[in-house]
């Protein structure tokens, strides 16, 4: 019986136009060949439910499934520069690891934007994670 490979994750900062207002969404969109298991995100390690909003996992072309998750936070947190937000996306692992089948970070547009750090799969818990620095 084959596994389910990790999920392509791509992440999306700030738009310049939400800098210019009160709040700001960070959006994570994930698809994979199999169901998923979760999306959450972390703010400084710590999980956060506040603000959070995740859709359903969706069935696509070539039964790939499909889900985003977005964090909207106040600019003035995310101006700082000093906390880390890292979307995590948990799969399900059949019988073996597979090897990781990437992860797109769509680059900042501003100078103002932060950028999304190399994400780390955790093949152990079956999770990825993508981080804001």
């Amino acid at each position: 019986m084959n596994c389910a490979a990790p999920p392509v994750v791509t992440v999306f900062p700030p738009s310049p136009a939400q800098l210019q207002s009160h709040t700001v969404t960070l959006l994570c969109v994930s698809s994979q060949s199999g169901p998923f298991a979760q999306v959450s995100w972390l703010v400084d390690g710590s999980p956060v439910s506040s603000g959070v909003w995740s859709s359903g996992a969706v069935l696509g072309e070539e039964n790939t499934f499909h889900m985003s998750s977005s964090l909207s936070i106040p600019t003035s947190h995310w101006n700082t520069g000093q906390q880390l937000y890292t979307c995590r996306v948990s799969w399900a692992l059949r019988h073996r690891h597979r090897t990781p089948s990437g992860v797109v970070c769509v680059a900042p547009t501003s100078a103002a934007l932060r950028s999304c750090s190399v994400l780390l799969f955790d093949l152990q818990s079956a999770q990825s994670y993508v981080s804001f620095v």
